[in-house]
């Protein structure tokens, strides 16, 4: 009774209520995270380079949030319940922060991957000429491939995850030329890099050099025990030529980051693709790539994470469940 401290009794009438009220409503893609979690028991996750696109509300993401902060914060547990891996391209513009992984951890279901960028502190080779650098812009940068820096204030943060740290991918942004004399020079900086590293880790390198594609190269990587990550980028071949030379080298997982298509920049794909609410066009050497890359991981039955970009097709979630339609 109101007012008397007492609780109300429930009655028959409002058992019926309960009884017949209105089911949660299935998720709208709840059979693609049906599919991809499928596919990721068998090692090959497919996911988004990131997560927090507040155009992907009302599709991948249907929980209210109470505001903008709240979806950034929580969001990734709504994400994970559909994708088994994300990439953290936070961690590329600085040292990721001890918190925000381990809550990353709390918020994503068991198995669930996150494939993070190393500091660009650690890959850059100078700094670009840009405002934010300021005093440091077009110098030279000391700390490139500092193995020892690498270990303090990257590896021992990213403990935290656990079994959750996916691939650690090396972005290098193309080099000018005459960085190096040519790319043994590369190779042997960044195979005395690796020689002091856990071997531990998915270490993936991610290069932006047309002319670093090439089977000595990797065959370097595959000896230093690391493996190239094959990227669609502005400058860089189409996927599925990549692909190519991949197999002959038995790495015992791959990685795969289609930014978007070759020749397009990232201003071009701005324009063509914002809010990433829907595709709109399709890039076939890049699917076919996929295919291919899947067909290897089963039949190797070796981890395969492949981050599919917004500006790859204009909208990633949609790539991803077109794509894996088929597998």
């Amino acid at each position: 009774k109101p007012g008397t401290g007492r609780k109300v009794p429930r009655t028959k009438a409002m058992k019926q209520v309960d009884l017949f009220s209105a089911p949660k409503k299935e998720h709208p893609y709840a059979d693609l995270g049906n599919k991809l979690w499928s596919l990721a028991e068998e090692g090959v996750y497919f996911g988004s380079s990131s997560w927090k696109y507040e155009s992907w509300q009302g599709s991948i993401y249907v929980e209210e949030y109470r505001s903008k902060k709240d979806f950034e914060q929580n969001c990734l547990k709504e994400y994970s319940e559909i994708f088994p891996t994300v990439g953290g391209d936070f961690s590329f513009y600085n040292w990721p922060s001890e918190d925000m992984l381990g809550r990353a951890k709390t918020l994503t279901r068991e198995g669930f991957k996150i494939g993070l960028k190393c500091t660009e502190l650690i890959t850059l080779k100078r700094f670009p000429s840009i405002p934010r650098w300021r005093d440091k812009a077009g110098k030279e940068n000391p700390d490139f491939l500092n193995a020892d820096l690498f270990k303090d204030e990257f590896l021992k943060r990213v403990e935290v995850l656990g079994d959750k740290l996916g691939p650690v991918i090396f972005e290098f942004t193309a080099f000018p030329k005459g960085s190096f004399s040519d790319w043994t020079e590369f190779a042997i900086r960044l195979e005395t890099f690796f020689e002091k590293l856990p071997r531990s880790y998915l270490y993936s390198v991610e290069i932006r050099n047309r002319d670093f594609l090439h089977r000595d190269f990797w065959g370097a990587l595959k000896a230093m025990g690391a493996a190239p990550v094959l990227n669609s980028w502005t400058r860089m071949p189409p996927l599925d030529e990549q692909w190519k030379l991949f197999p002959e080298h038995d790495f015992d997982y791959a990685v795969c980051r289609p930014v978007m298509k070759p020749g397009r920049t990232r201003d071009e794909a701005l324009h063509l693709f914002e809010p990433y609410d829907r595709l709109k066009e399709v890039a076939p050497a890049a699917r076919r790539a996929f295919l291919q890359m899947t067909k290897w991981a089963r039949e190797k039955k070796r981890p395969l994470f492949i981050f599919v970009n917004n500006h790859l097709e204009g909208c990633a979630y949609q790539t991803i469940a077109e794509v894996t339609s088929v597998l």
